[in-house]
């Protein structure tokens, strides 16, 4: 309960301090960023000045200890001295599901290291099992979320009027957090940056949603631009253009086997199919899914449906051989079919699918 009580009462004097003179750094930075002060408010953001002792001084006098202060991540103690933990940074509340205030993220104005600076773990808060936004999707009856990776894009999207996005909380993605969305919205969209780290964070995210049974959709935004830069730039309608043209995960990490594997040639063609045919055997769902994925690939690609299917479950080191031994099969009959037979599977799945 003192936790709580120190968090909330830290959660107001940000805050205080963001509106004050001594916050025009913080004010600055924040409105540059186009944030209205509805928004601010609404999402109780506030400033830590650049002074190592401002909350604790104002804490101490609350009636808060140097050591509750210490335990609840808001001072540090290093060699017998303790000063604030939050120096200069704007400062971003993290509520839990009942909307108290269990922790903070602080971000520079200008290129510092850690851009990012979260409490630490406490009694009543653990980054890997908390999301931010979180408390806005269970509000939110859509059923949806979109996943992304830092408090701005979150802020942005709600700004824009897509109120149910979550990030994690300056840390990799987690099991627990994707369990955690589960719980409220089933409809999972992906969206981190389109630089190498977001594209890894994505293989991340979907490698954690396909181990929960879940089927989310990735929102690929061109130059890889994260959803805040991709907004104030272009504006909300190209955001819900990307949204509207998001892929099935599995589509996507197809996509991106064939961009870094053109089909120009048998053996590019048999790399994209030895690598696709993985990934289809990775993410697929279920055996309808898997040969679905894997005719559209002999279908680009000319090898059969026989040899995608050996290719399932190969170790990555065996593609060289693969490569090698595989032939492509453009003369054959298992590619070459009779359109009634072709047209008699498509009516066969079909119903297989209703």
């Amino acid at each position: 309960q003192r936790l709580y009580e120190m968090n909330r009462e830290a959660g107001k004097f940000f805050h205080r301090q963001l509106f004050s003179p001594e916050g025009a750094d913080g004010w600055n930075y924040i409105t540059g960023r186009q944030l209205t002060e509805h928004t601010i408010r609404h999402f109780g953001i506030g400033y830590a000045v650049n002074d190592y002792h401002k909350l604790h001084y104002y804490m101490r006098n609350l009636g808060f200890s140097e050591d509750e202060l210490v335990e609840g991540s808001l001072l540090v103690r290093n060699n017998n001295r303790v000063y604030d933990k939050f120096v200069n940074r704007v400062m971003f509340p993290i509520l839990d599901l009942s909307g108290e205030v269990i922790a903070f993220g602080g971000r520079v104005m200008d290129k510092t290291e850690p851009k990012y600076l979260n409490t630490g773990d406490t009694p009543i808060f653990n980054k890997r099992k908390h999301l931010y936004g979180l408390p806005f999707i269970k509000k939110n009856r859509s059923r949806k979320a979109i996943l992304c990776e830092g408090y701005m894009d979150v802020i942005a999207l709600n700004m824009n009027g897509y109120d149910y996005a979550v990030a994690s909380l300056g840390t990799a993605l987690t099991r627990d957090q994707i369990k955690l969305l589960n719980r409220y919205s089933p409809e999972m969209y992906i969206c981190y940056d389109g630089d190498k780290a977001g594209v890894a964070a994505t293989h991340k995210a979907i490698e954690l949603t396909r181990a929960e049974k879940i089927k989310p959709r990735v929102i690929a935004l061109a130059g890889g631009k994260d959803p805040d830069e991709y907004m104030r730039e272009l504006g909300a309608g190209a955001f819900a253009d990307a949204m509207q043209a998001s892929k099935w995960a599995i589509d996507y990490l197809l996509q991106e086997a064939a961009e870094q594997n053109p089909l120009t040639d048998d053996e590019s063609k048999a790399r994209y199919a030895f690598l696709a045919s993985q990934i289809v055997g990775k993410n697929a769902f279920d055996s309808i899914e898997t040969e679905l994925y894997l005719r559209r690939i002999s279908q680009q690609t000319g090898f059969s449906l026989e040899s995608l299917y050996r290719n399932i479950g190969k170790a990555p080191n065996e593609i060289s051989m693969s490569i090698a031994s595989a032939q492509p099969v453009y003369q054959s009959g298992a590619v070459q079919r009779a359109p009634r037979d072709s047209q008699l599977y498509t009516e066969r799945m079909m119903i297989r699918l209703m």
